[in-house]
């Protein structure tokens, strides 16, 4: 994997047209200007039912949790069917990808804040940027079921107030760094051996920590959590990010099982 890239995120599922697939199909070719913009703006009619030759991903972690339990607690949807695929994009392919928010403005749609964290490839996934998925099922198996994020009608909350709670549960600065990277890096862990554990601990810190500012200078960060403000000094993020580095390495390969699954990859990695 290049050092320099950029992560993506998809939830989707067997009602979802396509998967990781356009609605189109796979298409031959780059859109020319024309073409993309009429599928762009097919895409982003909310009534519009007819498939477009584009698929949508997240750059945010959070978001595609949220939608993909969704689909099983509001949906209904069997959780053995209900994907959350990883993407991967090194720096020099970038022009696979566009940011739909870069689209929206360029195209003259109205609301183009709302597409900020949305990334949409054409005709399809490559399959060399998709890194790992998971499905709902496995992740409910190892006790990642985000029942305790609920709302009264049994379903997740929309993303804003769902970075909340999960702050609020989380990542509160009282807790202390490494005590935060040890919670992140056990939920990631529920993500799999072949999953990028590291890089989903740190989404989730960077989805759901509200940044406000950065002094460079003085090495001090102010953030938002649960609508409470905190500044930090540099080395309350170090310290979350031995913790991490201590839920998915130190602690992780003590294991048996994490052994087993290593195994288990490698073998995988040889017949690929």
């Amino acid at each position: 994997m290049s050092d320099s890239g950029k992560f993506f995120y998809r939830c989707y599922s067997e009602s979802s047209v396509g998967g990781l697939i356009s609605g189109k199909g796979r298409g031959h070719g780059r859109l020319f200007s024309t073409a993309l913009r009429s599928e762009f703006w097919n895409h982003v009619q909310l009534d519009n039912k007819k498939p477009t030759a584009l698929v949508s991903t997240s750059n945010r972690l959070i978001d595609t949790i949220q939608r993909a339990f969704n689909k099983f607690y509001r949906n209904r949807e069997h959780p053995g069917q209900i994907w959350i695929a990883f993407i991967y994009v090194p720096d020099v392919d970038q022009h696979v990808y566009h940011h739909a928010e870069y689209l929206a403005k360029k195209y003259g749609c109205q609301n183009s804040g709302r597409l900020r964290y949305e990334y949409l490839f054409e005709w399809q996934i490559p399959e060399n940027c998709l890194l790992h998925k998971v499905s709902v099922k496995t992740l409910i198996e190892r006790e990642f079921n985000m029942e305790e994020y609920l709302d009264q009608n049994g379903v997740l909350p929309p993303t804003w107030e769902l970075r909340e709670e999960f702050a609020q549960r989380n990542l509160c600065p009282s807790d202390g760094g490494h005590d935060i990277g040890l919670s992140l890096g056990l939920l990631a862990r529920r993500f799999g051996a072949r999953a990028p554990v590291r890089r989903i601990a740190l989404q989730l810190l960077l989805d759901c920590a509200d940044v406000k500012s950065i002094d460079y200078n003085t090495q001090m960060v102010k953030i938002a959590y649960s609508g409470n403000r905190f500044i930090m000094d540099f080395s309350h993020f170090r310290d979350i990010d031995d913790g991490i580095d201590t839920a998915l390495f130190e602690w992780w390969l003590e294991e048996s099982q994490f052994m087993d699954a290593y195994e288990e990859h490698c073998d995988w990695a040889l017949q690929i």
